[in-house]
């Protein structure tokens, strides 16, 4: 019981301490009478110190980009494929805005959806092409660690369009093209036979 209250009276002297702002040169607490002041918390991740060099800010710029459109591609797959045009047409380009066309139109006239959603693993930056003109025409490839573990596309009948056992990690070879001030998808490849 000793211990307890020895204890507490520790705690209750630390407080006081903080409290009273008594410090260990004794300098006196300031006595002002000044309004307390308000602090707003930051919605924004903190800066990070390290400057990356102009490639190390495009490559990190396609990951952020590509993240963000699989997770718009999964958004759009699970609400029926019906706002595919007005969100996913201006993040791709070339042949797999053609693939995500044809498929998407597919999907939204039999009815379908998705269910669960792919997971990008990691991604590894392969190949770098700087368009050399410093104009925002660099391209950055990547190797995607994909993994679409539980995805169904559901027809209305409730059946699964996808073949059984098609599903689960893979690698799919992306290639980012930077237009302006946006990262898109230029070209899209799975490689199924490529686990990771």
């Amino acid at each position: 019981m000793k211990t307890r209250t020895a204890a507490a009276a520790a705690l209750l002297l630390a407080v006081v301490v903080v409290v009273t702002g008594c410090t260990s040169d004794d300098k006196p607490a300031p006595t002002g009478t000044a309004e307390p002041t308000r602090t707003q918390a930051s919605t924004r991740p903190p800066q990070t110190t390290l400057t990356l060099s102009p490639k190390e800010q495009n490559i990190e710029d396609a990951k952020t980009a590509y993240k963000h459109y699989r997770g718009l591609y999964d958004e759009v797959a699970q609400g029926g494929y019906h706002d595919w045009d007005a969100k996913l047409r201006t993040l791709t380009v070339g042949d797999h805005r053609a693939d995500l066309i044809g498929y998407a139109r597919a999907a939204e006239a039999a009815g379908a959806h998705q269910v669960g959603t792919v997971k990008v693993v990691s991604m590894t930056a392969t190949e770098y092409v700087d368009s050399g003109t410093g104009s925002g025409h660099e391209r950055v490839t990547f190797e995607v660690c994909e993994d679409d573990t539980g995805r169904q596309v559901i027809m209305p009948d409730g059946t699964d369009d996808l073949i059984p056992g098609t599903t689960g990690r893979f690698v799919a070879t992306t290639t980012m093209a930077h237009a302006g001030d946006a990262w898109i998808v230029a070209n899209y490849h799975k490689d199924r036979g490529r686990p990771c």
